[in-house]
């Protein structure tokens, strides 16, 4: 489980795994009891509507700070940086020549923060299409359970 707290908000996401156990849970539908099943539907859709929502904010916020932190990484391999600011953020200053433009995208690419927040973004946005999938499915289970009702009044001759 992943916790994040905002200033205003704290909340916990469930990481791929538990997602992936919680839907294992949540996906079958017992045939011997369709109308609880039936009226929990609603619980369920909320449930994977809120991790969906959860996601696709921290997803946001990872895409600005990562917009963020290049802008800043710009500032520093271009040697726009005080030493009051190299000093906030650990930093030594940038020893070698400016790069140009073409050897810029080169040098951000192969820089370790950066590649941390776009692997945590690559992991947010695995698990939106995760729970987009699930969710796909949960939307159509008022056609499946239409089709069971449909079934079992067939198997007992109505």
């Amino acid at each position: 489980m992943i916790h994040y707290i905002d200033e205003n908000y704290t909340y916990t996401m469930l990481n791929h795994t538990e997602l992936m156990e919680a839907w294992e849970k949540d996906c079958h539908i017992d045939k011997t009891d369709l109308m609880s099943t039936m009226y929990n539907h609603p619980m369920l859709h909320s449930k994977y509507l809120t991790h969906l929502q959860t996601y696709k904010v921290n997803l946001r916020k990872h895409v600005l700070k990562y917009a963020t932190l290049k802008a800043v990484k710009i500032r520093y391999f271009c040697g726009e940086m005080t030493k009051e600011q190299l000093a906030a953020r650990g930093w030594d200053q940038y020893l070698f020549k400016k790069p140009l433009r073409a050897e810029m995208e080169a040098i951000l690419e192969a820089d370790l923060d950066l590649q941390k927040i776009q692997e945590e973004s690559i992991y947010l946005e695995n698990l939106v299409q995760a729970v987009e999938s699930i969710m796909k499915d949960v939307n159509s289970r008022y056609f499946l359970f239409k089709n069971l009702v449909e079934y079992e009044k067939f198997q007992s001759g109505l």
